[in-house]
């Protein structure tokens, strides 16, 4: 009998170290899940200030450049900044958010829909409506993250297949 019984113990310590290990792994899957969502916020308020013309001297300097861009008079470094830090907010906010809605959902046991997809999908597009310019290559930044996303996602599913 005590043979059985050590055996039983050693188990249920087995199974104890597991339910420890879930446990830890579940909260730091959690805690970079809202990492990421608060990296994405900072992203989001980036491009709040700087899409929907929140600074007031960096309007005057853009649209001075935007002056300078019409008149042919060449392209000047504020300008290009201004479409980069849009474009990169923007495309930046897409991608964590992605992430972190992705790790939550996983984390809570499902998948992410393609609804989820689409609404986020939409939220980062009407951000970038205050120029064609940057509506095109958030547009080419977002399809080359869902790309890179789909192809990533194929090559893990293929590892662990082959393991």
């Amino acid at each position: 009998m005590p043979k059985i019984e050590k055996k039983k113990k050693t188990r249920q310590e087995k199974l104890r170290d597991l339910e420890n290990q879930k446990a830890i792994l579940k909260q730091s899957m959690f805690k970079s899940s809202f990492i990421t969502y608060l990296i994405a916020a900072i992203f989001l308020i980036i491009s709040f200030l700087f899409n929907g013309l929140a600074i007031n001297g960096w309007v005057d300097l853009v649209n001075e450049a935007a002056l300078k861009v019409e008149n042919n008079e060449g392209m000047p470094f504020i300008y290009i900044a201004d479409i980069l830090i849009k474009t990169i907010s923007i495309i930046a906010f897409f991608f964590f958010t992605l992430i972190s809605v992705a790790n939550y959902r996983e984390l809570s046991g499902y998948l992410m829909s393609w609804k989820e997809l689409l609404v986020l999908l939409i939220i980062t597009l009407i951000q970038a409506t205050t120029s064609g310019l940057i509506f095109v290559i958030c547009a080419c930044g977002v399809a080359i993250v869902l790309t890179y996303m789909y192809f990533i996602q194929g090559k893990v599913n293929n590892e662990l297949d082959i393991e």
